[in-house]
Order: C-alpha cells, then sequence, then structure tokens
C-alpha cells in the first residue's frame, strides 16, 4: 500500500482553526501519530517459509497438549488379567485418589465372578465399546473409571508376569507422550498392592502424569513390533512367548525374511513389497484383539463393525488344529490399508496371530502366498 502526502492537511487544519483551537490540537495530535517520526515510513512485508508455519502449528499443538494424571492398577486373578484405570486432570485424580485406590483394593473374584466395592458417589456402568467390562462412573465430579479382563495372562509365570506389566505400562507411558522404560526405570511409577498379588504374579498401582495431546488416547493407525497398543480402555496382552525353535514354516518366494532376534513378541517377521507379515503368539479374547486390529487401518472399532468381521470368518486347517482367518478391509478408510488375520491355538491356551498388513490391493495380492504359509507353520 502506497501513502501519499498532499496538500490537504494544512487546508484542513486552517479550515478546522477557524472553528475552534481544541479541534486543530487533536488534528495535529493525529497527523503526529501517522506521520511519526521519520520521513522514511513505510509498510513492511515478511515472507514465512512453509517450514516455519510448520514449526509455528507444532508448537501451538504442543501447547495445546492437556496434562493429565493416569492412576491404574494390574491385578493377577487365576489366568486373567484385570486392569482398573482412572485418568483426568492431575487435580482430580489426586483428589479422588483414595476413591478410586479403595475399589481396586476391594477387587476379589469368587467363584468366577469379580466383586468390587464402590465408593460413595461411584456407580456402575454397562461399556458400550464391546471390550470394557464394565465402567465405573462419578457423575457429581465427571469422572470415569475403566475396568477390563483380559485372559491367558501368564500369571502363573513371574518372569513373564513382569514383561506383560513392563509391556502394558510403557504402552501407557506413550499415551501420555512419555518414553518408554525398562523394568528397573519404572518402579518409582510402580507401588505393590500384596493383598491383591499372588505368590508368582504381583498387584501393582502405577501412576502417571504427562501430556495427552489433541489425537486423545488412539494408537497411532501404524504396524508395530508387537500387539499394538489398543484404543482407551482396552489392554494389551503381553505373549507368555514360547520358544522360537518350536516353531517351522516354509517362506514364500517373494518374502524377504525380517530378523526377529531382538524382538521381545515377534516368532517371525516378513516384508512382501511393501506389505509386512508378522507372527505373534498372544492370549485375550478374539473380540479385544479384533478391536485393536481394526484401529491400526484406521477403522472405528465399533460392536456392529466388529461382529461382522467376526462372523465372516473362514475355518482353515493348520496341521491338526482349526484356525480361523479375519479379513479387515480398510480400503475405503483413510491410508486404504487392510489386514489378513491368522488365528491359530497354540500353547498354553494362547494363539498364534499372522497378520498381512498393508496397501489394501496388495494384501488382496497376497492373499494365497499368506494361505500357504499360515498352512505351513508346524
Amino acid at each position: 500500500m502506497v501513502i501519499e502526502r498532499r496538500s490537504w492537511i494544512p487546508a484542513c487544519i486552517n479550515h478546522i482553526g477557524r472553528r475552534s483551537s481544541a479541534a486543530l490540537g487533536c488534528v495535529l495530535a493525529l497527523v503526529i501519530a501517522l506521520v511519526g517520526c521519520s520521513e522514511d515510513t513505510k509498510i513492511r512485508v515478511y515472507q514465512v517459509s512453509k517450514a516455519d508455519a510448520g514449526k509455528d502449528r507444532s508448537s501451538s499443538a504442543a501447547a495445546q497438549a492437556k496434562e493429565q494424571r493416569m492412576l491404574a492398577a494390574i491385578i493377577p486373578a487365576d489366568n486373567d488379567a484385570w486392569f482398573f484405570k482412572f485418568r483426568d486432570v492431575p487435580e482430580k485424580v489426586e483428589r479422588h485418589d483414595h476413591e478410586f485406590r479403595q475399589i481396586v483394593e476391594s477387587f476379589d473374584v469368587a467363584d468366577g465372578r469379580p466383586e468390587w466395592k464402590l465408593a460413595d458417589g461411584w456407580t456402575e456402568r454397562k461399556a458400550q465399546d464391546g471390550f470394557t467390562f464394565v465402567r465405573l462412573v462419578n457423575e457429581d465430579e465427571g469422572l470415569e473409571a475403566t475396568v477390563t479382563r483380559l485372559t491367558g495372562a501368564p500369571s502363573g509365570d513371574a518372569d513373564a508376569w513382569q514383561d506383560y506389566v513392563q509391556v502394558n505400562v510403557n504402552r501407557w507411558r506413550r499415551q501420555l507422550t512419555l518414553g518408554e522404560q525398562e523394568w528397573d526405570e519404572m518402579q518409582a511409577d510402580l507401588e505393590e498392592s500384596p493383598q491383591l498379588s499372588t505368590d508368582s504374579a504381583k498387584a501393582y498401582f502405577v501412576s502417571l502424569r504427562g501430556q495427552l495431546t489433541g489425537g486423545g488416547m488412539r494408537p497411532p493407525f501404524a504396524s508395530q513390533a508387537g500387539p499394538a497398543a489398543p484404543a482407551a480402555g482396552n489392554e494389551t496382552t503381553a505373549p507368555n512367548v514360547p520358544a522360537k525353535q518350536k516353531l517351522s514354516y516354509t517362506v514364500p518366494e517373494d518374502w524377504q525374511e525380517l530378523d526377529v532376534s531382538t524382538s521381545q513378541f515377534r516368532l517371525a517377521a516378513f516384508r512382501a513389497g511393501e506389505s509386512e507379515i508378522t507372527v505373534v503368539a498372544a492370549g485375550g479374547d478374539i473380540e479385544t484383539n479384533m478391536g485393536m486390529w481394526m484401529q491400526q487401518v484406521a477403522i472405528e472399532p465399533t460392536p456392529e463393525a466388529s461382529q461382522a468381521i467376526l462372523q465372516a470368518a473362514e475355518q482353515l486347517s493348520v496341521g491338526d488344529a482349526q484356525g480361523k482367518i479375519y479379513f479387515i478391509d480398510g480400503s475405503e478408510a483413510e491410508g486404504n490399508q487392510s489386514i489378513l488375520i491368522a488365528d491359530v491355538p497354540w500353547d498354553n491356551g494362547q494363539s498364534l496371530f499372522i497378520k498381512l498388513k498393508g496397501d489394501a490391493e496388495q494384501v488382496q495380492a497376497q492373499r494365497d502366498a499368506f494361505l500357504e504359509f499360515v498352512q505351513s507353520i508346524k
């Protein structure tokens, strides 16, 4: 924009001066403010690179991250694991910490039925997501905690149970944008509950504090080294991994076998083009795992959508075992990725989950090779 200085200013001043000296003073002040102290006053135009703009947006997003505190409990019970989780702004969690602990400490399983005593102001609500066992709600305070049950937990093996706890604590740490830790490092955030522990598996309270970003508690839609982190309220099963030499198979010609020697969970892994195939031994009911896999390809894991996939399962013989094949079609979802999952009975009540994940068209193209691979497993 260009500002031209013209002779109208003196004329205006003379005209107004005849009417009012006070008005003249106001106009003079206005002129001084407009002209400034320099004859070279210009409008400066700055250009910001896209990279800098991106940094600004990232900084803004980080500033909007919400500080949260999570108080959770992991409890062994027979071959199950029970997860109690309470997350909110730190002030609320701290104020109701004792109530949550009171509920958890009253937990018991009698004749296969879980029991606990609710604190004052708390009620139970049926969960609507198909995965959470029950929700615990304090309506007056706007609070909610979740209770989740997973079967096939390695609660009879102290070392495997410790790995199981570590995996879940690290998953919660990721949800709060905290770095993963080794077992010794995370002891400051763990508190043992002797009355809920067993001889081979200790129960723990877990207290974490971090930042919850705008993405909420949903996991990233990406392939992960082990079972992927599920949505809020759902727990990851850390497998009691059998010896890898127990597993034998025939690898399709165009598959590249990957090194899994440093993986805590994978028994085998392969790459076919841009697609990835993984073999994991894990427990947990199929419905919980199905919701987790659906989220990996950006599909909302509603009970209706999950049931439709479960009901469309195909039977597949793998040696003496009867497995099932599930197809999760993400061709219409964000990312255009699909998953083929084989669920094959394995040791100690666990299953082998063989997963092919990649571009929807590539998954379809690899279907026959995938089925042949699964049937070759011994």
